[in-house]
């Protein structure tokens, strides 16, 4: 298993964008998270949910709850390998050791790891509180639209006699929806663009980061697991005729 998919990162990346780059190194192992934008714009196929449609969409940047964290980069699971260790009194479950030098290998990478990330989540503060005030206009509106949209659906709803007029109803719903999220990509472009460009030196460093303490914890794994001694299994010797000593006289 790739090392690099095994450890998650604690809370949501801010770095991964829908319509940003990243760096080569981490652009895969990223999720892409969705603003929540208050009431989440997204309207189902099947038409309006009874109590006012989701609008949705998904679009780039961190979410407004603002978890912070970085690309999910590599490194030990925290139960780490086990290394070996005979099985006590020869019956039950194996028990098996980790030795010290695995243990401090795990210990260091972690270390590693959440400085990187607290350094990570320092540094792109500034540019995630400044995007975050640059959606509020676009938030409002595509808030606006929703309103209007379920107004206008409602009405139409109502005053439909047929099948035909229920259906044209929740098409002119899904059209508006579509034409508010456009406006809202349209209006918070310059905003994403901004905060990619901000963000982009700390995330070469993170990715950078990660990747030496992932270096780092392989080959202090490799050196832990060549150090251990394999178990020689014990022989019953044989007598020269090739029975076992063991046997009754």
């Amino acid at each position: 298993m790739n090392k690099k998919s095994a450890l998650v990162v604690t809370g949501i990346v801010l770095s991964t964008l829908a319509f940003g780059a990243l760096p080569a190194s981490a652009e895969n192992a990223l999720p892409t998270p969705t603003p929540q934008m208050g009431g989440q714009m997204g309207g189902q196929q099947g038409g309006p949910q009874k109590g006012g449609p989701q609008m949705g969409g998904q679009q780039g940047g961190p979410q407004m709850g603002g978890q912070q964290g970085g690309p999910q980069k590599g490194g030990p699971q925290m139960g780490g390998p086990q290394q070996g260790g005979p099985q006590q009194n020869g019956k039950g479950r194996g028990f098996k050791a980790k030795s010290p030098a695995v243990i401090a290998a795990e210990t260091k990478f972690a270390a590693a790891h959440a400085a990187a990330i607290a350094a990570y989540s320092t540094q792109t503060s500034g540019a995630v509180t400044a995007f975050k005030a640059a959606l509020v206009p676009a938030e409002t509106a595509m808030k606006s639209a929703k309103k209007a949209a379920n107004s206008v659906y409602d009405t139409a709803r109502i005053g439909a006699v047929d099948i035909g007029g229920r259906q044209a109803a929740r098409t002119a719903y899904q059209a508006g929806l579509k034409a508010a999220l456009d406006a809202y990509t349209a209006s918070t472009a310059p905003a994403r663009a901004t905060y990619n460009a901000a963000i982009a030196p700390a995330q070469a460093q993170l990715s950078a980061a990660l990747d030496a303490a992932e270096k780092t914890y392989t080959a202090e794994m490799a050196a832990a697991k060549a150090a251990v001694t394999p178990l020689t299994p014990t022989v019953a010797p044989t007598t020269p005729a090739g029975s076992s000593s063991l046997k009754r006289a």
